[in-house]
C-alpha cells in the first residue's frame, strides 16, 4: 500500500491566493472557511485578514494556526473553501 500526500491543484492555490489577496469569499458572519489537504476544516475571520497575521482557528479541534503571509498558508496546504 503507498501513502502519498494529498495536495491540492495549482488552480485552486492560485483562487486562493486571489481571494485572500484581494476580496475574500467572507460569509455573513464575517468568516472566511478553509479546508487543508489532511481532511481538516478551518476558518478566518475579516478582523485577521486585516491585520498582522492570519489566524486559522481548526474547527474540530478549535487549535489556532497563525501564518505571515497568504502564499506561507498555502504552502502549508490550507485553501478556501
Amino acid at each position: 500500500m503507498t501513502s502519498e500526500k494529498k495536495t491540492w491543484s495549482d488552480g485552486l492555490k492560485k483562487q486562493t491566493l486571489e481571494a485572500l489577496s484581494l476580496d475574500a469569499p467572507i460569509g455573513p458572519d464575517g468568516i472566511i472557511h478553509l479546508k487543508h489537504s489532511s481532511g481538516k476544516y478551518g476558518s478566518l475571520s475579516c478582523v485577521d485578514l486585516m491585520g498582522d497575521s492570519l489566524k486559522i482557528k481548526v474547527k474540530d479541534s478549535g487549535a489556532v494556526e497563525t501564518f505571515y503571509s497568504v502564499e506561507e498558508l498555502i504552502e502549508k496546504e490550507w485553501v478556501i473553501d
